[in-house]
């Protein structure tokens, strides 16, 4: 069972294109992307954003991708996890499959976007494949993650990331399994932590973690 999901998940991602996405499915990833932008702005000063920033490594103007969209640089996956930080960091993301999609997504496309030099067409095509991804995956566990003490975002957040980046380095089918097998073993997060600076620190995990398994 677990083999015939994986494969129909990767046929999915290794086949996306952006002239299949209705301009509904568009639209919605336009707003997705304008709420996240402005709550990562937002939550780019919040303590734990600042805290996870003093222990990654920087790489001065040399890093591939911009911190929450500011001069600050550094490597991909450590732009994606610092601005993913940020983007939950004041817990005003979207909501949508009793979790927050765009906040794990947009830093992980913003980032690894900027360092590969993606279109806005990528990025949409990357966002639909690991929001659909994401919804899949979710829609198919009837008991809540919030009721078994998992928190949504970062099980779920990881995999969406991976399938994400897995579009934007265009790859094949081989390797976008590869790909999410590596993000499913990053999966991990628990309710117990909210409340606390970790519940954020999810968001960014998730997203540096699919940025990884996608490179990797």
């Amino acid at each position: 069972m677990t083999e015939g999901l994986t494969e129909l998940i990767v046929d999915f991602v290794s086949s996306i294109r952006f002239d299949e996405i209705p301009s509904e499915a568009v639209d919605v990833v336009r707003t997705g992307f304008t709420d996240c932008v402005a709550v990562m702005v937002a939550g780019a000063q919040q303590p734990v954003t600042r805290i996870v920033g003093s222990v990654v490594s920087h790489q001065g103007g040399n890093g591939e991708a911009r911190l929450c969209l500011s001069s600050e640089r550094a490597a991909a996956p450590e732009a994606a996890l610092i601005s993913g930080t940020a983007a939950h960091a004041l817990d005003y993301d979207d909501v949508a499959m009793d979790a927050h999609p765009s906040a794990p997504l947009v830093a992980t496309l913003l980032s690894e976007g900027e360092a590969l030099g993606s279109s806005g067409r990528d990025l949409i095509t990357a966002y639909v494949a690991g929001y659909e991804v994401w919804a899949d995956l979710a829609y198919r566990d009837q008991s809540p993650h919030h009721a078994k003490g998992w928190h949504p975002t970062a099980i779920f957040g990881v995999v969406g990331a991976s399938a994400a980046a897995a579009v934007l380095h265009r790859l094949p089918a081989e390797q976008v399994r590869a790909a999410l097998g590596i993000a499913a073993s990053q999966a991990g997060g628990l309710t117990a932590n909210f409340g606390s600076m970790t519940k954020p620190f999810h968001v960014g995990r998730a997203a540096h973690s699919g940025i990884m398994a996608a490179r990797l």
